[in-house]
């Protein structure tokens, strides 16, 4: 097995829903960490893990766990868009496996009330069924994918930095004044709120297409 410029590309498909569905189960953890920054004491946020309940007000009591969570996050993002490999697939498989028995105890313990709700933009869902059926899906994905890429020789990473990369990385860096006036100004549900919630959703995504990549920069024959 040898890289050679040009030959075929093997399919990474699944290995990226794997990653833009690892940074969905993020999304949730991104949102009160910058609105506790950005709105300070008057935003109240709460999560559980299995029977732990954690939350606060703005930089209060638990968000540390915030940040702990979403350091991991953009860890795993990171190395899965930049260096995948056997060890990297492992631990994607590890956060879908525990994130999905998370989600299996709720959904088993609190059918109804296991949903994702979201005050400022008027958002309740349950995730009584969504949530576990597609973990376990992932991690799947994410265990079949340990053995795939042990197999093959892989980039040490699937892409340069590219002006594509760079733009996406500065974008997301250049919406946080606008960012942080409407959600500071917001009283909770108005316009202004709504607003910042959407631009910290873009953010992320933003953040994740900087991560990522469209092409390996070599290409693998087996």
């Amino acid at each position: 097995m040898t890289f050679v410029p040009g030959a075929a590309q093997p399919s990474y498909r699944s290995y990226r829903l794997l990653l833009w569905w690892t940074a969905l189960t993020f999304l949730a953890t991104w949102l009160p960490l910058v609105r506790s920054v950005m709105d300070g004491q008057s935003y109240e946020w709460g999560t559980t893990f299995f029977s732990w309940h954690f939350g606060g007000h703005g930089l209060s009591a638990d968000y540390w766990l915030l940040i702990v969570k979403a350091v991991v996050g953009i860890g795993l993002l990171y190395a899965g868009w930049r260096f995948p490999s056997p060890k990297t697939a492992a631990a994607l498989a590890a956060w879908q496996l525990l994130f999905a028995a998370d989600t299996l105890y709720y959904a088993a313990t609190d059918p109804r009330g296991f949903r994702f709700r979201g005050d400022t933009m008027g958002v309740d869902i349950s995730l009584t069924w969504i949530a576990p059926t597609l973990s376990i899906l992932f991690a799947i994905v994410a265990i079949w994918w340990i053995r795939k890429l042990a197999g093959r020789p892989v980039p040490p990473r699937i892409q340069t930095e590219t002006r594509f990369t760079n733009v996406a990385l500065w974008a997301a860096l250049a919406i946080v004044p606008v960012q942080w006036t409407l959600l500071h100004i917001g009283r909770g549900t108005d316009w202004y709120d709504v607003s910042g919630v959407s631009l910290t959703m873009i953010q992320w995504l933003l953040l994740n297409l900087a991560f990522r990549s469209r092409s390996p920069v070599k290409r693998v024959v087996i």
